[in-house]
């Protein structure tokens, strides 16, 4: 019985034999699942289910919106897509006889919104955590770790692994969670609403992190510092029209 490598290196020797296939792709966790960007003809959908018939032995295929998902025996997902172009930045090359593929322009963001709603999640998990409540908490939190790998998606880069994302339903480890999330996401956010001369929704953020400080457990001298509140900062004019060009899609300010 095939291990989830053998299975993957023998699912890419033959994709690579395939002229219909253009270019292949990956990206994703391997701890996780892998995500196989296959640029060939919209119609190749048969054809690779008969290919992958070749491969060996799997415990489960199927399809779900155009997508081709296989599962190993040992417990690897494979998730194979069908694609004209790439849908983010970022990815791992494996082979590209087509010379070079576009990559899909991203949808366009309210960047403005997509902050408020973080903040405001997190505001909810702080208030849930002050009233002990762990399991009102975790749902919280959960928001904001999707709203977290949603802005590592738009800024097209690769989803970096971060066990601290999930938290156990404990008080002290989901408050060092939460306070993770929140520094994490406004040192990516911040900078980038500044570049492009989008309104970052400081109210709501400092609202946010002194709900989170009146949350926090007493662990003594080494508890972790909130940071203060703060004001936006203006961009300089030059920066401004730096950060329009930015190469991840369409931003609407």
């Amino acid at each position: 019985m095939m291990t989830g490598t053998e299975y993957l290196q023998a699912l890419v020797r033959l994709l690579g034999e395939e002229a219909a296939i253009r270019a292949l792709y990956y990206g994703g966790d391997p701890a996780d699942r892998i995500d196989l960007y296959l640029v060939a003809p919209s119609d190749y959908a048969e054809s690779l289910a008969e290919l992958l018939a070749l491969v060996g032995e799997h415990a489960f295929t199927g399809e779900v919106d155009g997508v081709r998902r296989v599962l190993t025996h040992d417990g690897l997902e494979l998730r194979l897509h069908l694609v004209d172009a790439l849908p983010a930045a970022g990815l791992t090359r494996i082979f590209d006889r087509a010379g070079g593929v576009p990559v899909r322009p991203a949808p366009a963001v309210e960047l403005g919104q997509m902050s408020g709603h973080f903040w405001s999640d997190l505001h909810r998990a702080a208030g849930a955590l002050g009233r002990g409540r762990p399991l009102a908490a975790h749902a919280e939190l959960e928001r904001c770790r999707r709203g977290l790998l949603e802005l590592y998606r738009l800024a097209g880069v690769a989803e970096p692994h971060l066990p601290w994302l999930v938290a156990p339903l404990e008080v002290e480890q989901q408050w060092r969670c939460a306070h993770r999330l929140a520094t994490t996401y406004e040192s990516l956010m911040l900078p980038l609403c500044q570049r492009l001369g989008v309104e970052y929704p400081m109210a709501v953020r400092n609202l946010a992190f002194r709900r989170l400080e009146e949350a926090k457990p007493d662990r003594g001298p080494e508890a972790v510092a909130v940071p203060k509140e703060a004001e936006p900062e203006r961009p300089q004019e030059g920066e401004r029209r730096a950060g329009l060009r930015v190469a991840r899609g369409r931003i609407r300010r």
